[in-house]
């Protein structure tokens, strides 16, 4: 293997925060990782009957991606499942908190800023609401956590003002 193609390709663990359809067989992916933060990455043939990539990238879904780097895009190469999640498609309670958690990694975190903390954080959380543990507990926990990893945690020790002792 050429060295070029070699520095071009690279394997890394990602859970699925987005997917929407691209042409008629394609599909574009919003992904977290512990390496490479927030990645956008494509999945060359995901909707057709007999893909090989396709069922194993549903939301949530935590994988081992091949992937090949990109112009815009990576392209996903192949894809190993980690944990698919199975109960959040089945519990509509736990799949719409696993939305939430998504849709603030999603929005609160930049393209391609690596944060393993941020990864752990919703893999546990996932695994968490996928064992049945109550939403809304595991809501709270991971909201305050993912705060807190990004820097926006409440201060409870000091005044932000003064810096005097609460």
């Amino acid at each position: 293997m050429n060295q070029s193609l070699r520095d071009r390709l690279y394997r890394t663990n990602a859970i699925v925060l987005q997917s929407r359809d691209l042409g008629e067989a394609d599909r574009i992916l919003i992904v977290y990782t512990p390496g490479y933060g927030k990645v956008s990455i494509i999945a060359k043939g995901a909707r057709k009957a007999r893909s090989r990539l396709g069922p194993y990238l549903d939301y949530f879904s935590e994988v081992a991606l091949h992937l090949t780097r990109g112009r815009d895009l990576d392209v996903v190469t192949s894809v190993e499942t980690i944990d698919q999640h199975p109960s959040l498609r089945t519990d509509i309670d736990a799949f719409g908190h696993a939305a939430h958690f998504a849709e603030l990694v999603r929005d609160l975190t930049k393209e391609r800023q690596s944060n393993p903390r941020v990864y752990e954080l919703l893999s546990s959380s996932l695994s968490l609401l996928d064992d049945g543990i109550d939403p809304w507990h595991v809501a709270r926990h991971f909201e305050l956590g993912l705060l807190v990893t990004l820097g926006y945690g409440p201060e409870i020790v000091r005044c932000v003002n003064c810096q005097r002792d609460l």
